[in-house]
């Protein structure tokens, strides 16, 4: 009998940690191995995904003294893909004005802008063409103070398109 009293001490001396700080010591290091799995996998998918975004300013102008109008649109690319190309249409009510295509040499990179412009019936950069042949913004068709409707539609390099519309009031200086 002594033997078997001798073996129960024995046992006491080295039981281990209960069983209940083990369980919380589980929890915990399933806790912070899942911490650490969501932060790697969401900062690989927020790393590759793209955005397709530009920011735009237009204006609308007709300088004292002079007939011809002047629109100029400035697009940024504020986004991750780049930009193709662009259509830009100007319209008075339902009547286009003036409808201007650009396709840049290489797309439009990140963070990259392009001012479009027409003058009369001149556009600008090389590289845009008008679409609306032999319209001219002048002062019989833009009048200051009246406001008009622009739609711009943006091709990505990765296939997607996206439009973008607003309006730009005409004024004269």
């Amino acid at each position: 009998m002594k033997t078997i009293s001798n073996i129960r001490s024995l046992n006491r001396k080295h039981r281990g940690i209960s069983p209940i700080l083990a369980t919380i010591i589980l929890i915990v290091i399933t806790v912070v191995v899942g911490a650490m799995l969501y932060g790697f996998v969401t900062g690989f998918f927020s790393s590759t995904a793209t955005s397709m975004n530009a920011n735009v300013e237009t204006s609308l102008v007709i300088p004292s003294g002079s007939t011809a109008a002047t629109w100029s649109v400035t697009i940024k690319n504020a986004g991750t893909v780049g930009i193709k190309s662009m259509t830009v249409d100007l319209y008075s009510g339902n009547t286009l004005l003036s409808s201007i295509s650009y396709s840049p040499a290489s797309p439009l990179a990140p963070s990259q802008e392009v001012t479009i412009s027409q003058v009369g019936s001149a556009v600008s950069p090389s590289g845009a063409s008008l679409l609306t042949p032999n319209q001219a913004l002048n002062s019989t068709s833009i009048i200051a103070g009246q406001s008009y409707s622009y739609q711009i539609i943006l091709n990505f390099a990765n296939g997607a398109s996206k439009t973008i519309t607003g309006s730009v009031t005409a004024s004269s200086f």
